[in-house]
């Protein structure tokens, strides 16, 4: 399932790395002209701050 997105894919310039937290892993996807090692520590940074892993049951997110 994806996720936030913005911008054209562009699925021949895509750069794919894993978000890993605790044990759990997702993917983050960059489409265009990036920095694979920027990128990667991207995914570290953001890490403890994503919901890797999570299912939230089919309600939106923040919906209470």
């Amino acid at each position: 399932m994806l996720g936030p997105q913005a911008g054209e894919p562009d699925e021949l310039r895509r750069i794919r790395v894993p978000v890993t937290y605790e044990d759990a892993v997702a993917e983050l996807w960059v489409d265009g002209h990036a920095d694979p090692a920027l990128v990667a520590g991207v995914a570290e940074l953001i890490s403890t701050h994503c919901l890797v892993g999570w299912d939230t049951g089919g309600v939106p997110w923040g919906a209470s």
